[in-house]
């Protein structure tokens, strides 16, 4: 049986990532959010409209724009791809331990 930590020992929540292809507003995104939250660092990151069928795409030639909606939350005018992208590189503290896409 594993140990309990010590008290004033922190215990570092692991950071999850959310996106999906059908944008940030979807109610589906949302419900799993407030599920996942109390279980760690809970971040969407998503399109800020349906983006089906470009996931794995990625937008080279032009600036994106990206809009902190509320604590983190954010949508992104880009695919999915741009969206883990922006995560990864300039948005989360360090690499997520999961990362949810759908």
């Amino acid at each position: 049986m594993k140990e309990a930590p010590k008290s004033g020992t922190a215990v570092r929540r692991p950071i999850i990532l959310l996106t999906n292809d059908d944008g940030f507003y979807l109610e589906t995104i949302q419900i799993l959010y407030r599920r996942l939250r109390d279980l760690g660092r809970t971040y969407i990151v998503a399109p800020d409209r349906e983006k089906s069928a470009c996931s794995l795409a990625i937008t080279l030639r032009r600036p994106l724009r990206i809009q902190h909606v509320k604590p983190r939350v954010w949508a992104v005018e880009g695919t999915p791809g741009d969206c883990i992208y922006f995560a990864l590189q300039k948005l989360l503290p360090r690499r997520p331990d999961l990362i949810i896409a759908g």
